[in-house]
């Protein structure tokens, strides 16, 4: 769980971008003006800031300056400019003073997801350098590949096919040399949950099929790469459904069972998809008696 500080005047929008970043598992703080948000960055260790551009007693840009010329304990915390107006002054101002990133408002639920979900963990990935070459080009390139993946399923490019085949490669590359305890030791403070669940799944069943299958390495590459897009189409599914923290109800449950044909409709969309990849996207949650989920 991370903690995100959302600093926004309006309770509307406060709200609305609460329940996002609730739904993805972090810890939120709020503020609705620039001296409370300073206040809060200086006692509390965070992991983003979401700051609005024009909020009272301190602008954002203002309050960004004091904490990033602070001492206090999120002086380097990743911050997102939040702002009605997408012009370049707005924009390079915001960069001048240490924002990271920024969105504009109006904006939908998947640009925010992204956006958080790529900075939340920002000091997590950075951690990477700290492991050998070969692990942390794994780590980096799994990442992108998937992330890619993902925004393939809501329409915004292609499935990075050369990626998922360069991701899958260098899995099988860090099993062959045993050296997957460090990536998979780095992965468990990293809070994007399919990407970690997608790729130690990929490590383990590369191992398991290297040691028990007899397979070829092109069948070890397409196992892999099933391994790594089993689970895509979870994409398509609310985010009170798939990150609700309590027991699924009947309804939920059924939502969650949808993952599968979904996977299989994103699947279904390359000709050239090898076997290995549909059979594990379509039979991964096949009981073993053949019954179904």
């Amino acid at each position: 769980m991370k903690q995100v500080l959302i600093v926004e005047d309006e309770p509307i929008i406060q709200r609305g971008i609460e329940r996002v970043v609730g739904l993805l598992g972090h810890k939120t703080f709020s503020a609705s003006d620039g001296r409370s948000a300073v206040n809060v960055a200086q006692i509390n260790h965070l992991d983003l800031i979401l700051m609005d551009e024009r909020i009272p007693f301190l602008s954002g840009l203002g309050a960004l300056e004091q904490i990033r010329s602070s001492d206090g304990p999120s002086k380097n915390t990743p911050v997102i400019m939040v702002t009605g107006f997408n012009d370049k002054e707005t924009i390079r101002s915001a960069i001048s003073v240490g924002s990271n990133d920024f969105i504009v408002k109006p904006f939908d639920t998947d640009e925010l997801v992204r956006k958080v979900n790529k900075w939340v963990n920002h000091s997590v990935e950075e951690s990477w350098r700290k492991l050998n070459t070969k692990e942390e080009a794994l780590l980096r390139v799994t990442l992108g590949a998937l992330t890619g993946a993902f925004e393939m399923t809501k329409g915004h490019g292609t499935l990075p096919c050369a990626l998922m085949k360069e991701s899958c490669d260098r899995i099988l590359n860090v099993v062959e040399l045993g050296l997957v305890d460090g990536a998979l030791t780095a992965l468990k403070a990293h809070d994007d949950y399919t990407f970690v669940h997608s790729l130690r799944v990929g490590v383990y069943m590369s191992i398991f099929a290297r040691k028990y299958g007899g397979f070829s390495r092109d069948e070890l590459a397409a196992i892999t790469m099933g391994a790594l897009l089993h689970d895509v189409g979870k994409v398509k599914l609310p985010l009170q459904v798939l990150h609700k923290p309590s027991v699924l109800d009947t309804r939920e449950y059924l939502i969650i069972k949808k993952h599968v044909d979904y996977t299989m409709e994103i699947l279904g969309q390359y000709s050239n998809s090898p076997e290995q990849v549909i059979e594990i996207g379509r039979d991964h949650h096949e009981r073993p008696d053949g019954m179904g989920y």
